[in-house]
């Protein structure tokens, strides 16, 4: 890979901010439904108190940590666009070719899992 413009920098920061919300997004939509089954008294509040905690301790550092903490923020974007966190199309061609053997690896290594 050669190296990236400050242009290139500055948009995989931004697609990683994207990316940062919309998994936060799955993740609180997870977390709702857990409040639909207590509100059906399918669990109680003490469950649903421990599932709270365990989002905003755990779940909210994790990606705080994959997506804004990385040291590696090129090959974070790439596994961001194949997890589907980020389009390709909005990736772009000029981020997408020089991220391809990165995203193609990571592909491998998802596929032997």
């Amino acid at each position: 890979m050669k190296e990236l413009t400050r242009a290139m920098k500055r948009r995989i920061r931004e697609l990683l901010h994207v990316a940062h919300e919309r998994a936060l997004s799955r993740e609180l939509t997870k977390l709702e439904s857990k409040f639909g089954r207590w509100h059906a008294k399918e669990i109680d509040a003490f469950e649903l108190g421990d599932l709270v905690h365990r989002f905003h301790n755990d779940i909210t550092k994790e990606l705080f940590d994959t997506f804004v903490r990385t040291s590696f923020p090129d090959i974070t974007l790439a596994r961001a666009i194949v997890d589907g966190h980020v389009t390709e199309a909005e990736a772009g061609d000029e981020l997408l070719t020089e991220l391809e053997n990165t995203m193609n690896d990571i592909r491998k290594n998802l596929a032997r899992q």
